[in-house]
């Protein structure tokens, strides 16, 4: 006897491309309390924040739903992540007037409405490349220098990228990884990047990464600068990210 089938995106989080649970009669609103846990600002236009939802009778979360405050439909806005705990939302910046309602609907159909202010962090500067400025000599040493831009610390990607060979393999597989931790104003390389016998230093205004890394690239020649803030107010985290990046041909 045949086993019945079970649709794939019935067991899974209903994100791009799965069609979401049959609907379910809303039943009474009941009370809700939210706890605003960190917030991201990426680029200086995405807004991703995770919070955690509590009811009374400790109800399971079936949709959490964000939206302005002129829309009070318990079940329309932007959905959110609701797999786990927290709640987690993604926004672009300004695409709603706060404060957000938090609209959630729960499996035994009753559903709860709260406001909800969301801190939306300074946004940080580009932490601008300035060497090189022109392709590297193959075979040269990583001289690689930036602004720093007040950030905590620096998450710097240097690619080596061969020629596509039309096989469905990335050609960017090469990378090399350091992390810049600023402490008291100066540069320390993280000990988990200590490959190649890397150095930084900062001298007005600027931080300069150097390291005994060999550059060899068939193709291109990537490198990518995150900035990254934290910083903790009031219980609630907040990061912040910015990157700047370039990219060179052989000569």
């Amino acid at each position: 006897m045949k086993k019945p089938l079970i649709s794939l995106c019935a067991l899974a989080v209903c994100l791009s491309g799965c069609e979401p649970l049959a609907p379910v009669s809303l039943g009474q609103e009941v009370p809700a309390g939210l706890s605003l846990d960190s917030v991201y600002l990426n680029e200086g236009s995405t807004l991703k924040f995770f919070f955690y939802i509590s009811t009374e009778e400790a109800l399971r979360v079936r949709y959490a739903y964000i939206s302005g405050p002129d829309d009070t439909n318990p079940e329309s806005g932007t959905l959110c992540y609701s797999a786990s705990s927290p709640e987690s939302c993604e926004l672009k910046v300004n695409q709603y007037s706060q404060p957000f309602f938090v609209k959630t609907t729960y499996e035994d159909g009753n559903f709860s409405i709260n406001k909800m202010n969301v801190p939306v962090p300074p946004d940080l500067e580009e932490p601008t490349i300035v060497n090189p400025v022109e392709t590297p000599e193959r075979g040269s040493t990583l001289d690689l220098r930036f602004k720093d831009v007040g950030a905590s610390s620096y998450e710097v990607r240097i690619t080596s990228c061969g020629e596509y060979q039309n096989d469905g393999i990335n050609p960017c597989l090469d990378q090399s990884l350091y992390t810049i931790e600023m402490n008291g104003g100066e540069p320390m390389i993280s000990p988990y990047d200590s490959a190649w016998n890397p150095v930084a230093t900062l001298q007005n205004g600027i931080i300069t990464l150097r390291s005994d890394l060999e550059l060899y690239f068939p193709d291109r020649l990537e490198y990518s600068v995150t900035a990254v803030r934290k910083t903790l107010t009031d219980g609630v985290k907040t990061v912040v990210q910015k990157t700047a990046s370039a990219s060179f041909a052989p000569l």
